[in-house]
């Protein structure tokens, strides 16, 4: 009987303890307010701003816009051949790249921390990055697919004992997109203080170096003709003007009195401007002379 007893007892223990365990407990105040607090925050939607751009957490407002804004200085620009989009590289201590939609200044891409030298390809899917110089005598170009934001193989451009890569700058698409140019230098420790700087042609398939300009010390600026055939570079350290010849490799024209910090084709491909501080400077290719200047402004 006593044997009886013990087992109803310990079953009626198990069943209460059984049945307490499947009650829940009254939540308290400030558990309920957190779960109201937690409702209403997912059925409220995000908070932007009047373009449509997210705020940051607890703004509530933006004065101006986000759009266009790369953050930092800008050290290179490049536009698509359609002129929908626009990249820009930073001048800032870690360098940033940035891709923006052209019409509404919406940024499709972020990169940073990989250099401030940008190209954009012809149908601008394609973003290149230079400046940025990981391992001496082996410098990466940093490539990234614009629509998926992925980056792609970068291009490695290897340096030899006679010609060393100690990093990257300035770099471009040719018109048709099958070619790069890109400014390599590297630091003499002899008798040159300067950087010595050389334009290397690389083919966009391949990532192989397919031509070797070698452009006077310390480049400025380069620009593809609108054929691709020429490329004019601000080079030397008086920064003129030289023409060189892509397909063969070779200085076609060198016009020590035209000089500058940055040089473009006109659609035609007939006539190079060279723009300085006081003026820009129209040079006839034909002629190989200077032609009208464009003054009135200063940067001074």
């Amino acid at each position: 009987m006593r044997c009886l007893m013990h087992i109803l007892v310990t079953g009626a223990v198990l069943l209460t303890v059984s049945k307490l365990e499947g009650v829940k407990s009254t939540p308290t105040a400030s558990e309920t307010l957190h779960i109201f607090h937690d409702a209403d925050q997912k059925a409220r939607p995000p908070k932007t701003d009047d373009f449509g751009d997210l705020l940051p957490e607890g703004a509530v407002a933006r004065i101006g816009t986000t759009r266009f804004r790369h953050g930092h200085d800008i050290r290179s620009l490049a536009i698509s051949k359609d002129g929908t989009i626009i990249a820009s590289g930073g001048q800032d201590r870690d360098t940033s790249a940035r891709v923006w939609d052209a019409k509404t200044g919406k940024q499709l891409l972020a990169v940073d921390n990989q250099g401030g030298f940008v190209a954009l390809s012809p149908d601008g899917q394609t973003l290149v990055v230079s400046g940025k110089s990981m391992i001496p005598s082996d410098a990466p170009l940093r490539v990234w697919n614009v629509k998926s934001g992925k980056e792609l193989p970068s291009i490695i451009i290897k340096g030899n004992v006679g010609k060393p890569v100690h990093g990257t700058r300035a770099v471009a698409f040719s018109p048709k997109g099958d070619m790069l140019a890109v400014v390599t230098w590297f630091q003499d420790v002899g008798d040159a203080p300067l950087p010595v700087s050389t334009i290397r042609l690389l083919n966009v398939g391949t990532g192989q170096e397919i031509g070797d300009l070698s452009a006077a010390e310390r480049v400025a600026a380069f620009a593809f003709s609108p054929d691709g055939r020429t490329l004019a570079v601000i080079g030397g350290n008086e920064h003129y003007l030289q023409l060189w010849e892509t397909g063969t490799g070779k200085l076609r024209a060198k016009l020590t009195k035209v000089f500058g910090e940055h040089c473009v084709f006109d659609p035609a491909g007939k006539t190079v401007a060279v723009g300085n501080s006081e003026a820009i400077v129209l040079v006839d290719l034909e002629t190989q002379k200077e032609g009208r200047a464009l003054t009135g402004f200063s940067t001074k």
